[in-house]
């Protein structure tokens, strides 16, 4: 596939089945609202307030890993949401996968928000941030897109093989990346970037109405963007077999 046939799939793909779209969107949105709700609450109910989203956090993350491999094995719908257990324990997986890939380039990044911090006025300061934090910024975000640029490709092969260590066996996903073309991937890495920030600006906006903004988020736009970059990255990584 070209990457325009790819990027014309994805985008089609959540309205494969309505129904399945929908129950993901319910899980994201349930996921949200426990989110905000908890953060009004005392930190003895904190732990009772999270502990679901996180359950729902990686439900949602194992069914966009099983998108990826059917993706991969050449399939047309949306998954069934079935296996609910082997759902949970592929987003524990995903979960895992993602903290191992970010944790470099977030460690960088909160050094440089706490270089921005001025002890006398006990705040954050990001009007004039001097040259060593800018760079330090510069060099968290430029470490986070170039571990990103492995983390896709990563998931992908942990959801063809079906092994936790398939995600960070790097020489394996560079000879991946090979078969594909490394231009061909970038170009479809790029454009998902791109997508991914305008559909989440356009979420941003509708995010201002009262809490019809934040169903209309959790129901449709977030799923949608997760849905065509897990179809994208699964499309995509089929070209390496």
């Amino acid at each position: 596939m070209n990457v325009s046939d790819i990027f014309k799939d994805a985008f089609k793909f959540p309205a494969s089945n309505w129904k399945r779209f929908l129950i993901l969107g319910i899980i994201v949105l349930v996921s949200t609202l426990l989110s905000v709700f908890g953060s009004h609450f005392g930190v003895s109910y904190i732990f009772l307030i999270m502990l679901p989203v996180y359950v729902l956090t990686f439900l949602y993350r194992g069914y966009l890993l099983r998108v990826i491999k059917v993706s991969i094995n050449e399939g047309n719908e949306l998954p069934a949401f079935n296996k609910w257990i082997q759902i949970f324990i592929d987003g524990l997986k995903v979960f895992l996968v993602n903290i191992i890939y970010l944790i470099i380039p977030v460690i960088v990044l909160m050094v440089g928000i706490f270089l921005t911090f001025d002890l006398s006025s006990g705040k954050f300061q990001f009007a004039n941030l001097s040259p060593v934090v800018i760079i330090v910024l510069l060099i968290g975000v430029l470490l986070y897109a170039l571990f990103m640029f492995f983390y896709e490709i990563g998931l992908a092969n942990m959801a063809y093989h079906g092994k936790l260590e398939a995600a960070l066996n790097l020489s394996e996903i560079r000879e991946i990346l090979g078969k594909i073309g490394w231009k061909k991937y970038l170009m479809v890495f790029v454009i998902l970037l791109l997508i991914t920030v305008v559909l989440y600006i356009i979420g941003y906006f509708s995010g201002s109405i009262p809490l019809i903004g934040v169903i209309v988020i959790g129901i449709l736009i977030s799923p949608y963007i997760e849905l065509i970059v897990a179809r994208s990255i699964g499309l995509i990584y089929r070209e390496s077999l």
